[in-house]
């Protein structure tokens, strides 16, 4: 290339092979019957007797994930005709990287915490100590995918110590969109990008307005919530739930 002339960027050359769906990553194997078996066992078993446990217990179910939000360094130009466009900010950080991370419950229960920077399995259980702090002597059920920050020895120690008002449960492999919070982040990223125009701090405190709205949430906002259990690959949930629910009521009763 370089004898005809072109030169061409090494950083250019990874986002083509991105887009092309190269990878250097060794590919792993998904067996679609291992993972329809654990789903069903995942129903069928682990989360009832989860459910069980947790209505025993008083706890309080919460699904949790995250999001990476990247937010560009842009500023707000202005045309001759005085119509807003966007100018690229030429610095040496493209972006700001951030990361939503999103507690839900079965009652419409939303906590929702934006994490500047790199987000790892410190950044992780100190949002679990937030909901300590702020849920004195609450119990928490917390149903997770298996995510290297979710499955380290730092996240799984802080479990261990805190046993005493957390339990952990992790989704089957390969199923994000058993998690209601998957359906969230669509959400939380087309409310964050509903302007095309916006300056950097102005998208960042979009983002924050976000997260107060839906840790504050009003009737209508709690609607929006609940409706993401009617989410097809999410309707298990609540009917799992309550089926355990009424279960233990009967057996009550009798």
């Amino acid at each position: 290339m370089r004898s005809l002339g072109i030169e061409v960027k090494l950083s250019y050359i990874y986002k083509l092979c991105r887009k092309l769906g190269i990878t250097s990553k060794v590919a792993s194997r998904k067996n679609p019957k291992e993972i329809e078996a654990e789903v069903a066992h995942f129903k069928e078993k682990k989360f009832p007797e989860s459910c069980k446990i947790a209505i025993k217990n008083g706890e309080i179910t919460l699904l949790v994930d995250e999001c990476h939000v990247s937010i560009p360094h842009n500023l707000r130009g202005y045309s001759v005709s005085n119509t807003p466009s966007m100018c690229s900010y030429d610095g040496s950080l493209a972006h700001s990287s951030y990361t939503i991370v999103t507690f839900i419950g079965l009652d419409g229960f939303i906590k929702i915490f934006l994490i500047e920077g790199t987000f790892d399995s410190e950044k992780f259980t100190k949002c679990l100590d937030t909901l300590k702090k702020e849920y004195t002597g609450v119990r928490f059920n917390i149903i997770m995918d298996n995510s290297p920050i979710h499955s380290s020895y730092e996240t799984m120690g802080w479990f261990l110590d805190n046993k005493k008002f957390f339990r952990k449960l992790y989704l089957p492999r390969y199923c994000p969109r058993m998690n209601v919070v998957e359906f969230y982040n669509n959400i939380f990223k087309q409310e964050l990008k509903k302007d095309s125009v916006m300056t950097e701090s102005e998208m960042i405190e979009r983002a924050r307005a976000i997260c107060d709205k839906y840790n504050d949430p009003d009737e209508d906002t709690k609607k929006t919530i609940q409706n993401l259990f009617l989410k097809e690959e999410c309707s298990y949930i609540k009917v799992i739930y309550e089926k355990v629910y009424n279960e233990l009521q009967q057996n009550k009763v009798a």
